[in-house]
């Protein structure tokens, strides 16, 4: 899986979340999307820090 510093998302990585959103539990699903979301804000900050 990759991303972007910015959060772009390729298309074939949109599908892959969708099969997985299908495949998991609502809380397992929205667990993985924060944490995700947590590790790309802490990337960002680490590559514009001074």
């Amino acid at each position: 899986m990759l991303f972007s510093l910015g959060g772009m998302m390729n298309g074939s990585t949109t599908k892959v979340f969708a099969s997985w959103k299908r495949a998991m539990t609502r809380g397992t699903c929205n667990l993985m999307l924060k944490r995700l979301s947590l590790s790309l804000l802490q990337a960002r900050v680490r590559s514009f820090e001074l």
